[in-house]
């Protein structure tokens, strides 16, 4: 961080804030730092051991994320941090302390520049800038809330849950004779209007959205001191990140998994259609993730945590979102919502300048755009939330606050995938898709989310991804699972023999092609035998005496077309200088009958025979049988 006298400022009001820092420790650090140009005040409070090196990276994230977004303007972070009733209580206690005269000059600007923060502690008064998220007309209690209905109707039983502005009770409702959930806003708390206004705005909030898959509040009202509380229905159930989690480390066959994770996405279903209707009364719900989910032992499944609503205004036909004041920013990780001023960091559900949960905000909402935000920042929660019941791990899980916020911003979110393979692509492209960086590029709406991942549980194509074709075959397969099987086995038994699918043919012209298949082959079987007995016959021709050799060229006739290649063959034989003389006579007989049983089909047979048997020594019963021929 620059040493410089604005920033030590600066970086001081926000420890305080955080209640990191007391007023001796901060007036102590800012003098230190202001006697030396050199360093600066993070540098004096890491050496005094006043801070631990990661609380002063928190802190000077925040004071760069604050000059961000009011360009690079201390001037401007200091005017708007101080607006805030606690910090101005800081500027004024500061100012009557330090003894630096530039330091006490500006402090007492900026408390001059800043509304009185003193207010009665008993009057809840519908204003300050958590109060701009919400219609606030009407948040005086009517007068039978206070004392009467807590004192006798709601019997607190034992602590349930704790957070950072209230405290869950498990409550006995003795009118209805039924167990419920009392929800107070903590003692600590109480003090501090923004805080109040708060508390009552989940309250109202949460008690207007009459919806199934939001939790119906039943009472508001205040306790003797004071204090507000309100009591909703007590949910029997875990938090969706439970269910979650359980889902990614428990054992199971992949058929079990599967199912699992279907049951999950139904949950997410309930949750967007949920969201959807909230949107359409014009309330956004702002701190989306799973910790916010219930999930009951029969099937319920309700958001809860409210707080940091806001309510969409109307202007003419459209819906717009008001302009909220700045309010502080802090958190401690990315898994917890950003702090508010009243309260300590990573104490819970909390809201600033920047509202949300780091790991599940929206673009808009991590540059603190509060004016820009719409049912689209919604979305991209319930993308993140995906996110998670996907991969196991939020996005950016295991990131930083601020390398997680400057992810966010610049919309690089690491595929689904890749951080756990085997995610099945439509559902990586409808969470991408949810997550995008623009809003105008996320779904329209939440229901059209609800809409895609219905579509995929009912193995149908999702909006969010164009599908090959390869995939648009497989789901007709799938789809006509009969029909595949069926063209299965045809084409095994065409494969066969028989050429036949039996399945599509009655059991009368099964057998008929059966014995039609059988016929031919018979025929087939008779006609190699007769090829065989052909063959042999020509081998008694060549070896067979004169007398006989005219029977044998009848019998060869009917086969000629089978014999020709043989005869053909046994002509063109030539001796070998090394053959013997009965070798030579034996071949030149063969050649001969051979020609003869030829003769017949040719078309000029003297030709035939000059040019075969030319140089031919005939004996006199082989010159008959040519004659014969002839």
């Amino acid at each position: 961080m620059k040493p410089s006298h604005d920033l030590n400022l600066l970086f001081a009001l926000l420890a305080l804030q955080l209640d990191l820092l007391n007023q001796e420790e901060a007036l102590e650090a800012l003098t230190a730092a202001r006697g030396d140009s050199l360093r600066g005040l993070d540098r004096v409070l890491l050496e005094r051991g006043l801070l631990r090196p990661h609380e002063v990276e928190q802190v000077s994230a925040l004071v760069q994320l604050h000059l961000e977004r009011h360009g690079n303007n201390v001037s401007q972070v200091l005017n708007a941090l101080c607006a805030q009733v606690p910090l101005s209580r800081h500027v004024e206690s500061l100012g009557h302390k330090i003894q630096d005269p530039p330091t006490r000059q500006l402090l007492a600007d900026l408390s001059r520049a800043t509304p009185s923060p003193r207010q009665p502690r008993n009057e809840i008064t519908p204003s300050g800038p958590l109060h701009s998220t919400l219609p606030t007309a009407d948040l005086d209690l009517p007068p039978t809330s206070a004392g009467q209905v807590g004192d006798e109707r709601f019997q607190v039983l034992r602590s349930h849950a704790r957070g950072g502005l209230g405290e869950v009770f498990l409550a006995f409702d003795r009118q209805l004779q039924r167990e419920v959930a009392l929800k107070e806003i903590l003692t600590q708390q109480a003090d501090s209007r923004d805080c109040r206004n708060r508390f009552l705005l989940e309250a109202r909030v949460t008690g207007r959205l009459e919806h199934p898959g939001i939790v119906p509040v039943h009472a508001l009202g205040l306790h003797p001191d004071g204090r507000p509380y309100y009591v909703m229905r007590f949910i029997r159930g875990e938090s969706l990140s439970q269910a979650i989690e359980r889902y990614h480390t428990s054992p199971g066959d992949p058929g079990q998994k599967s199912l699992e994770l279907r049951q999950l996405l139904r949950r997410l279903q309930d949750v967007c259609n949920a969201i959807a209707y909230a949107h359409s009364k014009g309330v956004l719900h702002r701190d989306l993730k799973p910790d916010n989910v219930m999930l009951g032992e029969f099937g319920e499944t309700l958001i809860v945590d409210w707080g940091l609503a806001k309510q969409l205004r109307q202007s003419g036909t459209q819906k717009e979102p008001e302009k909220v004041p700045a309010e502080p920013a802090a958190a401690e990780a990315p898994g917890e919502t950003l702090p508010h001023a009243d309260k300590p960091a990573g104490t819970g559900t909390q809201a600033g300048e920047i509202l949300g949960t780091p790991a599940y905000m929206s673009p808009e909402q991590a540059r603190g755009q509060l004016d820009r935000l719409s049912p689209a920042s919604d979305i991209y929660s319930l993308g993140a939330t995906l996110y998670q019941l996907l991969t196991g791990k939020p996005p950016f899980g295991d990131s930083s606050l601020m390398e997680t916020l400057q992810h966010t911003v610049s919309g690089r979110v690491p595929r689904p995938s890749q951080v756990k393979p085997g995610i099945p692509a439509p559902l990586e492209a409808v969470c991408l898709k949810a997550m995008a960086l623009r809003p105008e590029d996320r779904y329209g709406s939440a229901q059209e989310l609800a809409r895609d991942l219905e579509r995929w549980q009912a193995d149908e194509p999702v909006s969010a991804w164009r599908e090959p074709w390869r995939w648009r075959c497989r789901r007709w397969a799938r789809r006509h699972r009969a029909l595949v099987v069926a063209g299965g086995v045809l084409a095994f038994s065409a494969a066969l023999a028989l050429g036949i699918g039996s399945l599509l043919l009655s059991w009368e012209q099964a057998k008929t092609l059966s014995a039609q298949a059988e016929k031919l082959a018979e025929q087939e079987r008779a006609r190699q035998a007769q090829g065989e007995r052909a063959l042999a016959q020509v081998a008694a021709l060549l070896d067979a005496r004169a007398q006989a050799v005219p029977t044998i060229l009848a019998n060869l006739e009917p086969h000629r077309e089978q014999v020709t290649p043989r005869l053909r063959a046994v002509l063109a034989e030539v001796d070998a200088p090394s053959d013997t003389p009965q070798r030579r006579a034996l071949r030149r007989q063969h050649r001969t009958r051979a020609a003869l049983a030829l003769l017949s089909a040719e078309a000029a047979p003297l030709d035939f025979l000059r040019d075969r048997l030319l140089d031919t020594e005939l004996e006199p019963d082989e010159m008959l049988l040519l004659r014969d021929r002839l």
